[in-house]
């Protein structure tokens, strides 16, 4: 009797100590973050035609990344959004690019285009916005092929990348890859695996912070994001409700019927901040939407702000003012002058 009273609790022991350092899922709700702020928007005409694919903010700086022949990437001055600088072309020439081209932030003097069509990294410096050096990408003991279709891509001032892939073959999975050693899958979303056949189900967005060493994951289609070291280590999830469950077709997913949750992430020093849609596809083609909003939240996942806008944007940048507070730029691609500034009244 006394042996199997022993047993019990060493059995108890080990499943309390195992499911100690277990990752929490946190359950919020919108009421968590208090009062909601509305923003004031004012659309900034520019004389250029845009296409938005990507676009980021530094300092006194807006650098474009077009999704069109020529004239790639821009560069507008954002106080006055008169046009700086431009380049760039499609093709296949010494100092053109192909489709899978990335625009990524690295640091305040730097910043880089990867071409992963021809596994060439550009590095461009600020403010002069003229050619560093080209890197070229080299993916050892692995298929090469396999990295042609990289939907996002972010690299840190230390050269160490974190991207996810691949719609051709149905998969989805976080992969880091350091200066020029094979790339290695990190994070491969293994629970969502066995709930849904689409890897689409649990697409997203992908953002850091290296001084906090940490990745955020916001899923596109869930009302939820995973908070990950830098070795892609589960640390936290929080969901937010109301929640949605994504419709699935197969291997495919029901866009149309699917509600999307964070359409697009942004990252500060102290905070990071996701687009909440919280329509379906088919909600977003009638373009009838009145209320979205960006959601603040600290590197640690507690809410911070709630934001509310009168439109849907496809993406956004937050710019931080010399007082603390911060204003945003969006992107309404269903507008001929797509730009978008969004202040509190105060």
């Amino acid at each position: 009797m006394k042996r199997t009273i022993k047993l019990f609790f060493a059995i108890s022991f080990i499943f309390i100590s195992g499911c100690k350092d277990e990752p929490t899922i946190e359950i919020i709700s919108e009421d968590d973050f208090g009062k909601i702020v509305k923003l004031q928007e004012e659309r900034k005409p520019t004389k250029e035609l845009l296409n938005v694919r990507d676009f980021f903010v530094q300092d006194s700086f807006l650098v474009i990344h077009n999704s069109r022949e020529d004239s790639l990437f821009m560069v507008f001055d954002l106080n006055t959004f008169e046009l700086v600088k431009s380049w760039g072309r499609t093709g296949r020439g010494p100092d053109e690019y192909e489709t899978f081209t990335h625009l990524i932030y690295v640091s305040p003097e730097q910043f880089q285009v990867a071409d992963f069509s021809r596994y060439r990294i550009d590095v461009f410096d600020i403010p002069e916005f003229g050619l560093n050096a080209q890197q070229k990408i080299v993916f050892s003991d692995t298929d090469p092929g396999r990295h042609r279709e990289i939907p996002q891509s972010i690299i840190t001032p230390d050269g160490i990348s974190y991207f996810y892939d691949n719609f051709q073959m149905h998969e989805l999975q976080i992969t880091k890859w350091e200066n020029e050693g094979p790339p290695i899958d990190i994070y491969k979303f293994e629970p969502l695996k066995e709930l849904y056949e689409s890897s689409r189900a649990y697409f997203g967005n992908l953002i850091l912070n290296r001084n906090e060493e940490k990745l955020v994951y916001a899923y596109r289609y869930l009302r939820r994001f995973d908070i990950l070291n830098m070795e892609g280590e589960l640390l936290k999830t929080v969901e937010i409700t109301p929640t949605h469950s994504p419709v699935e077709d197969g291997v495919n997913l029901d866009l149309e019927n699917s509600v999307v949750s964070y359409i697009g992430a942004r990252a500060s020093e102290n905070s990071f901040f996701l687009i909440y849609v919280g329509h379906t596809g088919a909600e977003i083609q009638k373009n009838e939407i009145t209320a979205t909003y960006i959601e603040e939240f600290d590197w640690d996942g507690n809410p911070v702000a709630r934001y509310e806008l009168n439109r849907v944007i496809w993406n956004m940048d937050v710019v931080q003012n010399e007082d603390g507070s911060v204003y945003f730029i969006g992107i309404d691609q269903a507008d001929e002058d797509p730009l978008i500034i969004f202040k509190t009244n105060s």
